[in-house]
């Protein structure tokens, strides 16, 4: 399976079991992988930042915080 490309919210929703308001408040508490705009009125996720999720979701963090932390010395 490629982790290339997107999942809509609305797979997203179907695969987590979560509803959109608790994945768009997870997403504004940086525990779940940002909204990105895919098409006109569409969002969705990174399938690759998904999956990181799915592996963890207590651990989940944004990939730019998790780089930022390995960086410090």
């Amino acid at each position: 399976m490629s982790y290339d490309g997107f999942y809509t919210l609305h797979q997203v929703i179907e695969m987590s079991t979560m509803s959109e308001s608790t994945i768009r408040r997870m997403t504004e508490e940086k525990r779940f992988p940002p909204l990105v705009p895919i098409s006109k009125g569409r969002v969705g996720v990174h399938k690759r930042d998904f999956h990181r999720w799915e592996a963890d979701p207590s651990g989940y963090r944004p990939s730019d915080e998790r780089e930022n932390e390995d960086h410090k010395g």
